[in-house]
């Protein structure tokens, strides 16, 4: 069982963790301020 990872800011740093994550289809969560940096 995979626990769900959750990110607060997907800029320089989350972004590339996040999408690392999701290629490995792990449950992901984010939040941003800036509607399309997510």
């Amino acid at each position: 069982m995979t626990r769900p990872i959750g990110f607060i800011g997907v800029g320089t740093m989350g972004g590339p963790m996040t999408r690392n994550l999701l290629q490995r289809h792990f449950p992901v969560t984010v939040f941003d301020l800036n509607r399309e940096a997510v």
